[in-house]
């Protein structure tokens, strides 16, 4: 077992215990969304799919079934969203659709497993040992999956261009930057760990986010801009490294967005004298 320093919690949230509540939580999401339409912001794939299931669910019970052994991967992850929505609900759900969903869960998991074991490749662990490990032989492994395995890809601002954190690039962020998911020292050019509870990673992210909205947006703005009048040359990365880091909290972050708003880098540094 390995020991580990006492990690801090991210600041200034108001933190409250409530029951989960789907139908409040559905229209909380509808009125997201439609904020997002009358806004003019554009949507992340995996918000269109929920709002579509949500529409279905609630306003057009019946409609599109016809279509669900269509092909398109559009229709299989909305009706895999509206399952889900059931699921929660504690709604009854048809035989044919509870197969659908289990079956999707598992192409999920598959993928899922692709992406950790690409990113543990990325360390300099032995290719022969990197086969083996799993969750009976790895602490790392099994705290990576309990630090993620509930993780979607999420909006973590909603924009003309919108700021999205993936499932992808948060395992990257555990395995490169989270000490109880670091996988052996890795052939990574720079490496640092948070000072953070591991489980609050995602939600740190969030509040820098929210703490560099004006900055983010403005520079996103102008990205929309260039990619409606196909400039698309001119669309840049968000860039914040270590000569302008985002300092939150007296401590040090490095934060890349890639220029059509996906999170591709964020790390704590070291603090400067």
């Amino acid at each position: 077992m390995f020991e580990l320093k006492k990690k801090k919690t991210v600041p200034n949230l108001i933190r409250i215990e409530t029951n989960y509540e789907p139908e409040v939580n559905e229209q909380l999401l509808l009125w997201r969304y439609n904020r997002i339409i009358e806004e003019g912001y554009a949507f992340p794939k995996h918000d269109f799919y929920n709002y579509c299931a949500l529409l279905i669910k609630r306003f057009e019970k019946d409609k599109l079934k016809k279509n669900w052994n269509d092909t398109d991967e559009a229709k299989s992850k909305i009706r895999f969203e509206l399952i889900n929505f059931k699921l929660i609900n504690n709604e009854k759900v048809s035989k044919e659709d509870f197969e659908f969903h289990l079956a999707e869960r598992k192409k999920k998991i598959t993928l899922r497993k692709k992406i950790i074991k690409k990113e543990i490749a990325r360390t300099n662990i032995n290719g022969k040992i990197l086969n083996t490990i799993g969750y009976s032989n790895s602490e790392f492994y099994r705290s990576l999956l309990k630090f993620t395995s509930e993780f979607n890809d999420i909006t973590l601002l909603d924009w003309f261009i919108p700021i999205v954190l993936t499932y992808e690039r948060l395992v990257h962020i555990f395995i490169k930057h989270v000490e109880e998911t670091k996988f052996g020292k890795g052939q990574f050019k720079q490496r640092s760990f948070f000072e953070y509870k591991p489980e609050e990673i995602w939600i740190l992210l969030k509040t820098i986010i929210k703490f560099e909205k004006k900055n983010i947006e403005n520079h996103f703005l102008m990205n929309s801009v260039n990619y409606e009048l196909d400039n698309k040359e001119l669309m840049k990365d968000y860039r914040r490294n270590y000569k302008n880091p985002i300092i939150f909290n007296n401590d040090f972050f490095v934060l890349k967005i890639e220029k059509h708003g996906f999170i591709k880098q964020f790390y704590q540094i070291e603090k400067t004298n």
